[in-house]
């Protein structure tokens, strides 16, 4: 097992990308509608799901 932890650096990082995605968030809620921003969350949940089963095509 092997620890990891943020540093002071990276804990404040954090915090400011969590207030970004936050505000994204309840941008699109806000744009979007409740209706609307369901089906983009269980769009986006489905991409989730398939991505594993995906693979980049060879470069030949």
């Amino acid at each position: 097992m092997q620890e990891l932890h943020l540093t002071d650096s990276g804990r404040t990082e954090t915090a400011v990308a969590d207030r970004i995605m936050a505000h994204l968030d309840d941008h699109l809620r806000r744009s979007l509608g409740d209706d609307e921003y369901r089906h983009l969350a269980d769009l986006l949940g489905r991409v989730i799901e398939h991505l594993p089963g995906w693979t980049p095509p060879d470069n030949d």
